[in-house]
């Protein structure tokens, strides 16, 4: 199943994001998190079952043990040559932008509908009666602190995964309009930042397609950022 129609994204932000910016490290400081979220098709499987991604191969591990569910990998600029030749594979670009000390979360995704089978006062006629739909997409959670010499501390990273899998049956009907089948997927991290350093995050899609979801992450204290987080969507680059 692949991860298409990621088109709302919805923004909170603790503090606001137009002052100047003071001494790095104080609390007013300004920082911003840049995510490029690709998935990585499986023309190659590690005996893990991830997709075989060359770039992470040669990383060392940071932050996760070999064998978790998500992978943690710190690498510099180089990430930046791999974004743009895996361009056509990103399937979200959100930033958060938030102050120092202060949290910020960001998620992308849409609703699933789902619908019943009821009977009506006639006798052998059933109606299709919409249900909950389920949200599909993903969620983070970002505390970060300004450094000093420019590094971010990344204190607390919260994901959450969430797709379907499937549909349960609806009986009378071969409608793909039963509820949905979910999967999900939270971790939480911690990791330290330079200027110019890239956190890789990846994991293995929930459906057992073999592919594997990428997380770019840049952290960099900013001064006046004027520029507004915006949905990432199908008109703009998605898919």
């Amino acid at each position: 199943m692949k991860w298409t129609g990621l088109l709302a994204v919805v923004l909170a932000v603790v503090g606001s994001i137009g002052a100047p910016l003071r001494a790095a490290g104080e609390s007013d400081a300004q920082i911003m998190i840049t995510m490029r979220i690709f998935q990585l098709k499986a023309d190659a499987v590690a005996e893990d079952g991830r997709a075989r991604v060359p770039l992470l191969e040669d990383l060392p591990l940071v932050g996760a043990p070999e064998g978790d569910a998500v992978r943690v990998a710190v690498a510099g600029k180089e990430v930046d040559r791999f974004a743009q030749r895996e361009a056509k594979h990103c399937i979200s670009a959100p930033r958060i932008f938030t102050r120092s000390g202060q949290s910020g979360s960001i998620q992308i995704g849409r609703e699933i509908a789902c619908e019943s089978m009821q009977p009506t006062a006639e006798p052998g006629v059933f109606r299709l009666v919409r249900g909950e739909p389920k949200f599909e997409g993903m969620r983070f959670d970002v505390l970060a602190e300004a450094g000093s010499d420019g590094s971010v501390e990344i204190r607390k990273l919260s994901m959450k995964f969430d797709q379907m899998v499937g549909r349960e049956k609806v009986e009378g009907t071969e409608l793909e309009v039963g509820a949905p089948i979910m999967k999900s997927r939270e971790s939480t991290h911690a990791l330290g930042l330079r200027a110019g350093q890239r956190a890789l995050l990846s994991t293995p899609a929930l459906d057992g397609s073999g592919e594997t979801l990428l997380v770019v992450l840049e952290a960099a204290v900013v001064e006046n950022p004027g520029v507004k987080a915006v949905p990432y969507t199908k008109d703009g680059g998605g898919r």
